[in-house]
């Protein structure tokens, strides 16, 4: 007899056991990715050409654009800033206020060096490692309201 079993499609979720997912393992899912990015070697943004071998022997070659590390980075604490957001607790909300002040500081002093012209590659350098560490204390605040939260378990923690 066959293991083939009947769906009916009326029935059928089509979710394979995802509708068992929490808030929780969507937040620990979000802090592996960033965690994942933490591994990377950072670099920036930066197009580059792809030389592809077409049949008959005729070469080809195609723009690709290899996206800022330290963006992804950047974008995926901010990411999981906005995901926890509306749960913080008063530790956070301190902390989060810190970070909207330094955020605008850093945001305000690098709008003030392109408007006047002064801006250049070594202070673009200087200003993505200011925002790099703002987001690294950022991420740091998070993961201790998680730890809070308890999102992290008792388990994982006494390992």
């Amino acid at each position: 007899m066959s293991d083939e079993k009947f769906v009916d499609a009326e029935s059928y979720s089509g979710s394979g056991g995802l509708d068992k997912i929490s808030f929780q393992l969507i937040t620990l899912w979000h802090v592996r990715k960033i965690m994942d990015l933490t591994t990377q070697e950072w670099h920036g943004g930066r197009w580059v050409t792809k030389h592809m071998n077409v049949s008959g022997g005729v070469g080809a070659s195609q723009q690709v654009y290899v996206s800022d590390t330290r963006e992804s980075y950047i974008n995926a604490i901010q990411g999981l800033y906005d995901l926890v957001f509306p749960y913080f607790d008063e530790k956070m909300n301190i902390a989060s206020e810190n970070y909207l002040q330094d955020f605008e500081k850093a945001s305000q002093t690098w709008k003030d060096l392109v408007d006047s012209g002064k801006s250049n590659d070594d202070l673009l350098y200087i200003h993505k490692s200011k925002r790099l560490n703002l987001h690294r204390s950022l991420f740091r605040a998070l993961g201790s309201f998680l730890k809070r939260e308890k999102y992290f378990g008792q388990r994982i923690m006494e390992d």
